[in-house]
C-alpha cells in the first residue's frame, strides 16, 4: 500500500488523500489451513482479498462550523482467488491477476451537518458500477442514505 494525505493545500480546512493498495494471488491464503491470515473463516488482511488492486482517492471540505462534504472514488481489479493445489503443487506462483476479471468503481458523496451540540444529520449518495469477465456479473447500483442521529 502507498497513500498520502494533504490538509491545507488548495483551501483552509480541505482534505485531499489517494491511496493505491496491490494484493498478490495468495497473500492471505495458504494450502496449510494453519497457515491461512483468516479467523472462523473470515480474512482478516485487507476487505479487497488476495489478487487484486485498487485506486481511492478522496476530497474532504469543510465549508463552515458543522457542515462537511466529502466526495471520493475508487477503482479495484479483482482476479481470481485461486485454490490451495494451485498454490501447493504449481512451480511458481501465477501472475497478478490471474483468470477471470472482475472491476468495480465506486463514486460517493456525502455531505454532513451539525444541527446543534451532538446532533448530526447525513446524506451519503453511492454509485457502483461492476464489470465482469464472467458473463452475466455485470451490473450498476445506486444508494442514497439519509441519517438523523445524536452523538458519535
Amino acid at each position: 500500500s502507498l497513500g498520502s494525505s494533504v490538509t491545507d493545500l488548495l483551501l483552509e480546512n480541505f482534505i485531499l488523500t489517494a491511496e493505491y493498495t496491490k494484493l498478490y494471488p495468495f497473500v492471505y491464503d495458504h494450502f496449510n489451513p494453519a497457515q491461512s491470515y483468516t479467523n472462523v473463516s473470515y480474512t482478516l488482511g485487507h476487505w479487497i482479498g488476495n489478487n487484486g488492486d485498487q485506486v481511492y482517492i478522496s476530497a474532504g471540505y469543510r465549508i463552515l462550523r458543522g457542515l462537511a462534504l466529502h466526495l471520493s472514488g475508487q477503482y479495484i481489479r479483482k482476479g481470481e482467488r485461486g485454490t490451495p493445489e494451485i498454490q501447493q503443487f504449481s512451480p511458481i506462483q501465477p501472475p497478478f491477476l490471474f483468470g477471470d476479471r472482475t472491476s468495480y468503481t465506486i463514486i460517493g458523496a456525502e455531505a454532513k451537518y451539525e444541527i446543534t451540540h451532538e446532533m448530526f444529520v447525513r446524506s451519503r449518495y453511492r454509485y457502483m458500477q461492476t464489470t465482469s469477465d464472467i458473463e452475466g456479473m455485470d451490473a450498476n447500483s445506486q444508494e442514497f442514505r439519509l441519517a438523523f442521529y445524536y452523538g458519535l
